[in-house]
């Protein structure tokens, strides 16, 4: 007899995630868009497209894998160790990371609010920053979640100790 697989409903805050991340590549892209075409002087020209160039890439990794994942059918051992793919620890450091360079991108753009665009750009990356910033606190409390439910589950493990307290060995199934 075939095991059974079955689909899994992901968490409301999962699918809140993978909604900020679209509004989040939407406004990369817009902001993208808006970039001057000459060539901008200020650091905020030479380091706002690639920033973006790797927002889209990693929002659009994090979009992909969280629709597979919904996609799959999972036997019934498997659901309770199953981690979302924004609840790892990669998406959490990179969000963050995302985060603070666009944070440092909006700033370097109200240094310069003089420029053609750079009001404009100045809003939308503050946007965009805030949006990262949902995104990773999201991320993170999904993963501090998914941290406290693997801390409650029992453990196989035996320690042996000796008279004095001291562990000396470890034992597993």
């Amino acid at each position: 007899m075939a095991e059974e697989r079955v689909s899994v409903v992901e968490p409301t805050r999962t699918r809140n995630i993978q909604i900020a991340l679209c509004a989040s590549f939407v406004t990369t892209l817009v902001v993208l868009r808006c970039l001057p075409s000459t060539d901008d002087p200020s650091p905020a020209g030479f380091i706002c497209p690639p920033i973006g160039f790797f927002t889209l890439i990693h929002h659009l990794t994090i979009i992909v894998l969280a629709f597979r994942q919904r996609r799959k059918l999972y036997s019934p051992d498997e659901v309770p160790n199953l981690v979302p793919v924004t609840g790892k620890t990669a998406a959490v450091l990179t969000s963050w990371t995302f985060c603070c360079l666009w944070l440092v991108t909006s700033m370097f753009y109200f240094m310069d609010l003089g420029r053609p665009r750079h009001k404009t750009l100045f809003i939308l990356t503050g946007v965009e920053a805030a949006l990262v910033f949902c995104v990773s606190v999201m991320c993170s409390r999904e993963r501090l979640e998914l941290l406290e439910r693997q801390a409650e589950q029992p453990t196989s493990l035996m320690f042996l100790v000796d008279e004095n307290g001291e562990p000396v060995a470890m034992e597993g199934p």
